[in-house]
Order: structure tokens, then sequence, then C-alpha cells
């Protein structure tokens, strides 16, 4: 009888070790799960404040866009070099040495025709749709990166509950 109460203490013990052991290595991958959770929160963010400027960008862009179409529309285009944004800065240069031309003394009576290339309205719209379309894809991201956060933080709370 001894022997059988022994025997099964001793069963009990590597028992009682086993689920020890077998909780340990739940609360490491909880820990690590947690980690990684930070993470991927911290990377939304992230890529949230990313969209934000992105969108502000965009905006900006179409409505500079819509302005020149509207301008160019109504025949008083401008040459504006801060209306295309960054990409106008190799240009202002060129639109500067132009004015010097058209001083009054440089004029004449003849008038000098303007080199400025014309924007494409087909080149702002593909710009304009490519971006959206990168916007749609980050947007889908984003959502499967909630979608995937929000998973591990279930099955976290169910580890927690068998602990």
């Amino acid at each position: 009888m001894e022997q059988r109460l022994a025997a099964e203490q001793t069963l009990r013990k590597q028992g009682m070790q086993a689920l020890q052991a077998e909780l340990d290595g739940q609360r490491q991958i909880m820990a690590s799960l947690n980690t990684r959770i930070e993470e991927l929160n911290d990377e939304l963010v992230t890529q949230k404040r990313k969209h934000a400027v992105n969108l502000k960008d965009l905006s900006k862009q179409l409505q500079q866009a819509r302005k020149k179409v509207e301008q160019m529309e109504n025949g008083n285009y401008e040459k504006d070099v801060s209306s295309m944004g960054s990409r106008s800065s190799s240009s202002g240069s060129l639109n500067t040495r132009n004015n010097e031309d058209r001083s009054p003394e440089n004029m004449g009576t003849v008038a000098t025709v303007d080199n400025f290339p014309e924007v494409d309205k087909a080149v702002l719209i593909e710009r304009i749709v490519r971006l959206q379309k990168a916007h749609a894809r980050k947007n889908e991201k984003i959502e499967f990166m909630e979608d995937h956060i929000k998973q591990l933080v279930e099955e976290i709370r169910k580890k927690t509950k068998y602990v």
C-alpha cells in the first residue's frame, strides 16, 4: 500500500512538473505575443501618421491640380512656381531666368513666347489615380493589421483564462 502511495505521489509530482513546464511555456509565449502586439500597435500608429500625411499631401496636390486645370480652361494660366509643390523647384530657376528676359528693357515691341512647359492633364490624372490606388492599398493593410491585432489579443485573453 505504501509503495502504491509513493508511486501515486511520484506520478502526481511528474504531472505537476509537466503542467508547470507547460504553464511556463505558455507564459513565455504570452509575453512574446504581448511584445508583438505592442510592436504592431506602434507600427499601426506610425502607418496611420504616414497615411494622414500622405492624404494631406494628396489633397493639396489635387487642389493645386484642379486650380491649374481651371486656370488653363479659363485661359488665364499663370506660371506659379510654388503651385506644383516640390517638383517645381527645378523649373523655378527656369521661370526666374525667363522673367529676367522679360524686363522692360529686354521686351522691346515684340512679345516673347513663353517656353514654360504646359502641365498635361492626363499626366496629373494618372498620378492622382496612382496615388489613390497606393492610398487604398495602405488602408487595406492598416485594416488587416487591426484585424490581426484583434485576433492576437483574443488569443492572449483565451490563454490567460487557462492560466
